[in-house]
């Protein structure tokens, strides 16, 4: 189903690729509502990897959890 849909194609993903473990957090990623920046050389292996949940995996790879959010709550 869908495989006569025009567009892109989905790469081969292989099983190495889908249970890789990248998560490898930059404390400086994604601070402060910034955004994440991916160096041109990763740009294909992003592409790549957005196929397996439709997201950027490797910007949310780089992110920590305890990355620390701006306020944007309205002052009172």
């Amino acid at each position: 189903m869908g495989d006569d849909m025009p567009g892109k194609t989905t790469p081969n993903l292989t099983d190495e690729i889908l249970n890789t473990n990248g998560y490898s957090p930059d404390p400086k990623a994604g601070a402060l509502g910034s955004p994440v920046e991916i160096p041109t050389w990763d740009s294909a292996r992003m592409q790549k990897l957005y196929h397996i949940n439709r997201f950027n995996l490797l910007a949310s790879d780089r992110i920590p959890v305890n990355r620390t959010l701006p306020d944007i709550r309205k002052k009172k």
